[in-house]
């Protein structure tokens, strides 16, 4: 799975989608966040505040793209 997210990454990168950076290292970042939801969904319970998915995903996309902006912007 972290193959194809880096790979994923890289390519989203040369296309001018995501923005540069090692893809390996934004990978790990964004499966680290994902671990830290789920910690925190499985400790809080129904307490738990999901985030939007944007949040998740705005240190990966440039800005300006529309990609991942569900407006297109």
């Amino acid at each position: 799975m972290m193959r194809s997210a880096v790979g994923l990454i890289g390519r989203g990168q040369r296309l001018g989608q995501f923005d540069q950076g090692d893809a390996a290292e934004l990978a790990s970042c964004y499966f680290a966040a994902l671990g830290g939801l789920a910690m925190m969904s499985f400790t809080l319970g129904d307490r738990f505040v999901a985030p939007n998915p944007a949040m998740l995903t705005n240190f990966l996309i440039k800005e300006g793209t529309g990609a991942g902006d569900p407006t297109g912007r």
